[in-house]
């Protein structure tokens, strides 16, 4: 995954995952395990317009050499290059309820909201 992205391709997938998104009633306060159902849907209906989206497996670890996870959860990268995550809430309420972002911002306010030293994606 990359942060490369066009920040213009970055906008154009926001408006057309909010687009797409409209007539579903994306969960506003999320639990723990909200991403197994949502995750998969959403990565579902992006392909079925045609992008090029899979659900991936984000880790948290608190300490990744000696390989002890904080959390594990599910999330939907178009192209290697946009996350879009509508549980994200659950670890912090600042979140958006739809999320479209880069990886490396997932990344990098996920670990800092939740504590973790290093988040990495699992296909």
């Amino acid at each position: 995954m990359t942060d490369d992205f066009d920040p213009r391709m970055l906008i154009a997938i926001r408006v057309t995952v909010d687009n797409l998104v409209k007539p579903l009633d994306l969960p506003e306060h999320p639990r723990d395990g909200d991403c197994l159902d949502w995750a998969p849907r959403l990565t579902a209906l992006l392909v079925d317009a045609g992008l090029p989206a899979i659900t991936v497996t984000v880790i948290g670890w608190l300490h990744h050499d000696t390989s002890l996870i904080g959390w594990l959860h599910k999330a939907t990268v178009i192209d290697g290059g946009a996350v879009v995550d509508c549980t994200a809430r659950q670890f912090h309420p600042d979140f958006p309820v739809l999320w479209v972002t880069t990886p490396g911002n997932y990344a990098a306010q996920l670990g800092e909201r939740t504590g973790v030293e290093t988040v990495t994606f699992e296909p």
